[in-house]
């Protein structure tokens, strides 16, 4: 699953949305990676689409989600479902640390989501 950029206006609309999982991924925009973003696209696409959604933050509104969520670094992962936050994953992290974090949260909820095996 591609990243999808995310701006305020979006993230005001999807945050509130009951019933889905949503991965916000924070990464300074200055040190964007191609490797960070592989990383995330790969792992996100081993979920269910239906119930699963990860963004990536534009940079014009970079201050705007510093300030919404309280994080100082990057790279930071934030879940968050029906307009609470549930988990945060902080730093570089390797594909299976961070599709641990994404299983040990979904799999946790009554409608399960699983990565496919």
């Amino acid at each position: 699953m591609a990243l999808v950029n995310i701006d305020r206006l979006a993230f005001e609309k999807v945050f509130a949305q009951s019933g889905n999982f949503i991965l916000f991924c924070f990464q300074n925009p200055a040190t964007l990676d191609d490797d960070f973003m592989k990383t995330v696209e790969k792992v996100t696409s081993e979920f269910s689409l239906t119930k699963f959604q990860s963004y990536l933050v534009c940079e014009d509104d970079f201050d705007f989600f510093q300030d919404t969520f309280n994080f100082l670094g990057t790279p930071v992962y934030i879940l968050c479902r029906g307009g609470t936050e549930k988990d945060r994953l902080l730093g570089r992290v390797s594909e299976e640390t961070l599709r641990q974090f994404i299983s040990r949260n979904v799999n946790g909820a009554t409608d399960t989501l699983k990565a496919t095996e």
